[in-house]
């Protein structure tokens, strides 16, 4: 099973090492951490730098999408190239995930219609504004 787990500047180290931590337990498990280019990212703390050896344009495709929040979430909502991807990397998952204010990138990707989905309550405003002016 391949997991793409999405980092980018100023990610939730928590929101993505957890999952990760969790999802590695299945049997047969490639985690990718993919950013936009591959190489480091920092997470919002500024604590460890992250190394992602994939960009999106290296994985296609995924059986689980993960996207972690963070305050960065909100630089990525208008970035077409990113949305196009997790809308691609989507359309062939098993299970396409997100923890906090990860639910914003695929709200801005219109993934989100019609399902339940919840974020950061500071965020909840914004989850709105992308739930009705998105679409894919």
């Amino acid at each position: 099973m391949r997991i793409a787990l999405f980092v980018y500047d100023r990610f939730t180290m928590l929101d993505a090492i957890g999952p990760a931590e969790v999802l590695t337990l299945l049997p047969d498990v490639e985690l990718m951490l993919v950013a936009k280019e591959p190489g480091t990212v920092w997470p919002d703390n500024r604590a460890i730098p992250v190394v992602a050896p994939y960009g999106i344009a290296q994985v296609p495709a995924a059986d689980i999408l993960l996207i972690p929040g963070g305050t960065g979430t909100g630089d990525l909502l208008g970035d077409t190239a990113l949305l196009d991807w997790v809308r691609q990397v989507h359309a062939g998952t098993r299970h396409t995930l997100s923890v906090c204010t990860g639910s914003l990138l695929l709200a801005a990707a219109g993934l989100l219609e019609g399902q339940p989905a919840c974020t950061h309550w500071a965020a909840r405003p914004q989850l709105q504004a992308c739930l009705l002016y998105t679409s894919p």
